[in-house]
């Protein structure tokens, strides 16, 4: 039977372990889209399989649930940068498949094509910067689990990201346009490879820096100021990335059109697509993120706690 004592030490246990998650979860911070999770000290107390698969269980969830909405914004803007549907109607026939032929939906290709982007982006940010801690054990170097974390998910998104543009710009191709099969050329790929590069950029490295900026030139608090510029910043950068992004779509849609047609498209299309790429990051990299982040949070902190003391937790 346990005694006074042992109760309040059980609890005095707990309250400090939670107050060590606070502290450093306030130290680390939102410093990129998929976010540093936990304290190390509370991260030393469960095997890294633990960790990992708290890691995946975040990522396919997470992934998951951004993967409908980005699908029909992606298949919408192909469609109305060829000419094939306008940008409404094809954002209305997709979320009308989605809500009325789920089953359908989730079945056809462009869906698996997005989950799988999206998927491999997440499992890899996440499993990366947990295996860079564990394996720094106490020392931990924070800019060393950024940059592995950083190069990683850049060689998955972008290789997933340039080979899902290159399959979506075949599979919606105007049929009226384009007979029969053909190769996405050379330079539309540099340049969807190009777009993806400036999004990562915003999406990992230019935030910690912004929100520096922000907390020591104008007083911000730090939370603001990270929250802030990872939902701007990731969003922000499509205004610059559009044109290289229509541009892509147009070398292989027209072939033959001379450079002046080409800049006519472009001031035509990019306010519509513009929007339509920014209300795409938005579910990637703000609401994925912010779900991704609270999951691993939720599952680690939960598996640090009942590993410290299980009489603490109530299951």
């Amino acid at each position: 039977m346990p005694t006074k004592q042992s109760e309040t030490n059980s609890n005095a246990t707990s309250n400090a372990l939670e107050e060590e998650y606070k502290v450093q979860e306030g130290k680390e911070g939102l410093n990129n889209n998929i976010v540093t999770v936990s304290s190390v000290k509370i991260n030393d107390t469960i095997p890294l399989s633990l960790k990992l698969t708290s890691d995946v269980i975040s990522g396919v969830a997470s992934s998951f649930m951004l993967a409908p909405f980005v699908t029909i914004l992606d298949r919408s803007i192909i469609k109305n940068a060829n000419g094939s549907q306008t940008l409404g109607l094809a954002l209305k026939e997709g979320f009308k498949e989605l809500f009325t032929k789920p089953y359908q939906f989730f079945l056809k290709r462009d869906f698996r094509l997005i989950w799988g982007l999206y998927l491999g982006t997440y499992l890899t940010a996440n499993c990366v910067e947990t295996t860079v801690k564990h394996m720094q054990g106490d020392d931990v170097n924070t800019s060393t689990v950024q940059l592995s974390k950083f190069f990683a998910t850049s060689l998955v998104n972008i290789s997933l990201s340039v080979r899902k543009d290159m399959i979506f710009t075949k599979m919606f191709a105007n049929s009226a346009v384009i007979k029969g099969p053909a190769k996405v050329p050379l330079l539309s790929t540099l340049l969807f490879t190009t777009r993806d590069c400036m999004t990562i950029a915003a999406g990992f490295n230019l935030p910690k820096i912004a929100s520096e900026y922000l907390q020591v030139r104008y007083g911000f608090t730090k939370n603001f100021s990270d929250v802030s510029t990872q939902l701007t910043l990731p969003l922000a950068i499509q205004l610059l990335s559009t044109p290289l992004h229509l541009l892509g779509l147009d070398l292989f849609n027209n072939r033959n059109a001379t450079s002046s047609q080409r800049t006519a498209l472009i001031v035509k299309k990019y306010v519509p697509t513009a929007a339509a790429r920014i209300g795409r990051m938005f579910p990637a990299y703000g609401i994925g993120g912010v779900m991704n982040t609270y999951l691993r949070k939720q599952i680690v902190t939960s598996l640090a706690v009942f590993g410290k003391n299980p009489n603490t937790i109530n299951l």
